[in-house]
């Protein structure tokens, strides 16, 4: 695990062990069976419904990852059983294409796994949220976001209060994630 202080905010980066795997097998099926209905757009939930299966494994990766990063950055114990998969989608940023600045508000946790990605495809920019509110003095702004490069079979986790956006895909190949909410179990 990669851990970042940003603001006064904690981010992390994890390797999907199962990428290669995963990647085979995803754009296969999602070529054949047209998953492209699971695109964020449709507003269809990946972890529900007919094809859950297909993404079990990655739902289970995504809570070890929330549980470490919890027990990493809070020192507290925590164990994946401890979190749920709110809700999941696709994301395709077609080259010359961006996702606007958005939050996921009222979610713990907001998580990222990259299947397809190539230099300059955008990046993930993660906004410093005092800057914004007028907790920091104009002078005191050094750089009010963080930018990271999505590389294939990492998982970016953070805060999903936190401000962020996708930088335009400036490759010619399309830019595929797969993001999560993930909630505590009550």
């Amino acid at each position: 695990m990669n851990k970042y202080k940003l603001f006064p905010t904690n981010v992390a980066t994890f390797q999907y062990d199962n990428h290669k795997q995963f990647k085979e097998s995803f754009l296969k099926i999602y070529k054949d069976k047209n998953l492209k209905k699971f695109d964020h757009a449709q507003g269809v939930d990946i972890f529900q419904g007919d094809n859950k299966d297909i993404f079990y494994d990655l739902g289970e990766f995504f809570k070890k990852c929330a549980s470490d990063y919890v027990t990493g950055f809070h020192s507290s114990n925590s164990s994946p059983e401890d979190f749920k998969i709110a809700n999941g989608w696709i994301n395709t940023i077609k080259p010359n294409d961006f996702l606007h600045p958005h939050a996921h508000r009222l979610r713990y946790l907001a998580a990222t796994y990259y299947l397809q990605s190539k230099m300059d495809c955008g990046n993930l920019v993660i906004m410093d949220p005092r800057s914004g509110v007028g907790w920091l003095k104009p002078e005191e702004v050094v750089n009010d976001r963080q930018e990271f490069m999505p590389i294939e079979g990492t998982v970016t986790i953070f805060p999903g209060w936190l401000l962020h956006y996708v930088a335009p895909n400036k490759s010619q190949t399309d830019r595929i994630s797969i993001t999560t909410n993930i909630a505590l179990k009550k």
